[in-house]
């Protein structure tokens, strides 16, 4: 991996996580809360709950370890290659990955 493609790939988490609204804590909180209240209000009509928290949860799991197995991939690669720059910014990726997935983990 050369330093443009860990610049650019490490840029496309950034995106996700500081500048997205996908993956904002309020809209993974709002998400959740809405599939939870869906999920409680299925057993009132039908009976039946829709487990949609559930599902949801285990997407944005999946979604996250993946995410944070492509940022390790580019943080080995920093750090053999002593990319301080890229490192940081690997590191901030990987704290805001790991508290969205703390916030899905304790919702």
């Amino acid at each position: 991996m050369t330093f443009e493609e860990a610049e650019r790939y490490i840029a496309e988490y950034e995106q996700l996580y500081f500048r997205g609204e996908s993956f904002s804590e309020s809209f993974i909180r709002n998400d959740l809360e809405l599939r939870k209240t869906r999920d409680r209000l299925s057993t009132m009509g039908s009976g039946r709950p829709t487990n949609e928290l559930t599902r949801k949860k285990s997407v944005y799991y999946q979604w996250f370890n993946e995410n944070l197995g492509g940022i390790n991939r580019i943080l080995d690669e920093a750090t053999n290659r002593s990319w301080d720059t890229i490192i940081d910014r690997c590191e901030r990726c990987k704290e805001q990955a790991n508290r969205l997935l703390n916030l899905v983990r304790d919702f």
